[in-house]
């Protein structure tokens, strides 16, 4: 089952660092738990949104290439409280 999307973000034609630069920008205005979709056509985002997700603390659900575009979904991060 396909997980609800709460915010698409199409940067087909961008190639780096704008579309990690977008989704950051994009993500920040998304709520904890939402998923952003994003699609590119630079191949280089199969290897940058990996590391972005793992920088970030953002959850990267899945990946997928067809006819040279890439679909990422990605969830944002939950906040997490810091222990006192």
């Amino acid at each position: 089952m396909m997980p609800l999307i709460n915010c698409e973000l199409d940067l087909r034609g961008f190639s780096e660092p704008v579309p990690v630069m977008e989704t950051q920008r994009t993500i920040e205005h998304l709520q904890h738990g939402d998923i952003l979709l994003v699609t590119t056509t630079d191949r280089k985002t199969l290897r940058d949104f990996g590391d972005f997700c793992d920088l970030t603390g953002h959850q990267l659900l899945q990946s997928t290439e067809e006819d040279n575009e890439f679909s990422f979904l990605i969830r944002k991060h939950h906040k997490t409280e810091n222990a006192a």
